[in-house]
């Protein structure tokens, strides 16, 4: 759903999820998202998006892969500047793709484990 809320932001210690909850209501459920599931972070609006924006130009925009029963979606998030904006998006871009290289990693590992021919010598 489109919306716009007044949320606070959060990494976790492993560096592996962005929680959101709101800024207004502390028992509010937490929306979580997994940082492996961040396809793009941008810091800039796409050519036309310009009339979405709201406030400065201080947003990132992160694109997640589908989840189940969902599609795509964007997330905007506001900060409050640009040193903030370039930070956050750094940071959670290096922990994504970081993330994604492992679960790469592992899965070529795992399916090198898996397909060890298995030849049986005869004399």
């Amino acid at each position: 759903s489109i919306g716009t809320l007044r949320c606070l932001a959060r990494l976790d210690k492993e560096l592996t999820q962005l929680s959101l909850q709101d800024e207004s209501d502390s028992s509010a459920a937490k929306v979580v998202i997994p940082l492996i599931s961040i396809l793009n972070v941008t810091c800039q609006s796409p050519p036309g998006a310009d009339r979405y924006t709201f406030g400065d130009s201080f947003a990132v925009r992160l694109s997640l892969g589908p989840r189940p029963g969902r599609g795509p979606e964007l997330l905007t998030l506001q900060l409050a500047s640009v040193e903030e904006r370039e930070a956050f998006a750094a940071c959670v871009r290096a922990c994504a793709q970081e993330l994604q290289r492992q679960a790469s990693w592992q899965r070529q590992r795992a399916m090198d484990e898996e397909s060890v021919p298995s030849t049986v010598a005869r004399a």
